[in-house]
């Protein structure tokens, strides 16, 4: 099985898209396809990923086809939507997936309508409700088949052992932070100052203004094997997002689309966490017990914690267990294997 996957991820600097299609890029492999991977910008770490512009691109799927005619070939994409609407025009199976909010004008909405009827393209959201939204700006895009395609981690997340939790006076926090404004590091930094007593720590690159302290470390930017160490060190995981929040090229998007890779890492290690209150985080992770939501000007904190403090043995163990289960399945392999599934489909 040839697969031809298209992003506009850049290596280099390895933002949260560029991580996660690195992932699914590892993961098509693994699971038996022949992977070309392109990208916007390479690293000499990451060789695999092609700098190609879209009409070469195009070009080589063309005549690839032609010499391999009986080859199933699929195409999937991450932010090259139009190349891929050409690929499925083409007659190629297509999937596209869609981690933020697109605005179509009239015309793609129905070559895009068009194309799912005959079965030549397939659409991914990571939520419902980013799928809702995406209807609102798209009229024409309503009712539209789509299926939902959560992010995920990697299995030495998944297959890593319970640690016991015991919750002392002198808790520690700790959350997996990119160096954006409105991705929670201010608020980390304003709890760190209200509650003292509170240790914290930030894993990955921070802003300017944010200052170590003595209850707040900073650990800058490690390799994602490091990160588990850190984490099992902390009580309890903070996955807090603003309403409006930068994104890579310093751009900002609407935080109640969001699905941050890191809460996947955070339910494996099967701890309390708490987030903000954004609307797909609330369908996403609202059903699992150890969830807890905050307002946005954190009044709720407090009250939190005394909840989290007060759970006993087997709160905690049903926690545990829960988290355990709802990961167990979204491993990035099994995040390709739904993807081949889905584009594997046959036509009527």
């Amino acid at each position: 099985m040839i697969l031809f996957y298209l992003t506009s991820s850049n290596l280099k600097s390895l933002p949260a898209n560029a991580i996660q299609t690195t992932h699914m890029y590892n993961a098509f492999s693994n699971i038996g396809c022949s992977v070309k991977y392109f990208v916007k910008r390479s690293n000499p770490n990451y060789h695999n990923g092609l700098i190609w512009p879209s009409g070469f691109i195009l070009l080589y799927i063309l005549i690839f086809k032609i010499f391999n005619f009986k080859k199933k070939i699929f195409i999937h994409s991450r932010d090259r939507n139009k190349l891929a609407i050409i690929l499925a025009l083409l007659g190629f199976k297509v999937g596209i997936e869609l981690h933020n909010l697109k605005r179509l004008n009239n015309f793609e909405c129905l070559i895009i309508r068009s194309l799912t009827k005959k079965k030549l393209l397939k659409l991914f959201f990571t939520s419902r409700t980013l799928y809702n939204e995406f209807i609102i700006k798209n009229p024409l895009g309503s009712k539209l088949p789509f299926t939902r395609l959560e992010n995920a981690t990697s299995k030495n997340f998944i297959e890593n052992d319970l640690h016991k939790n015991i919750f002392s006076k002198d808790l520690s926090f700790a959350m997996v932070s990119s160096k954006r404004k409105g991705k929670g590091q201010e608020k980390i930094s304003k709890l760190s100052k209200m509650y003292p007593n509170y240790k914290f720590t930030i894993i990955g690159p921070t802003l300017e203004g944010i200052k170590k302290s003595n209850n707040l470390s900073l650990i800058g930017k490690i390799e994602n094997r490091d990160v588990v160490s850190y984490l099992n060190n902390a009580d309890i995981f903070l996955a807090i997002i603003d309403k409006v929040m930068e994104v890579e090229g310093g751009l900002f998007e609407d935080g109640d689309l969001a699905c941050p890779l890191k809460i996947f890492e955070y339910l494996a290690l099967a701890k309390p966490i708490i987030m903000s209150k954004r609307t797909a985080m609330t369908e996403l992770f609202s059903c699992l017990p150890g969830v807890w939501f905050i307002h946005d000007d954190l009044s709720n904190f407090k009250t939190v914690i005394n909840e989290i403090c007060s759970l006993d043995e087997n709160k905690i163990k049903h926690i545990q267990t829960s988290h355990k289960q709802f990961i167990s399945e979204l491993s990035w392999e099994n995040r390709a294997k739904k993807v081949i599934k889905v584009l594997n489909e046959k036509e009527n």
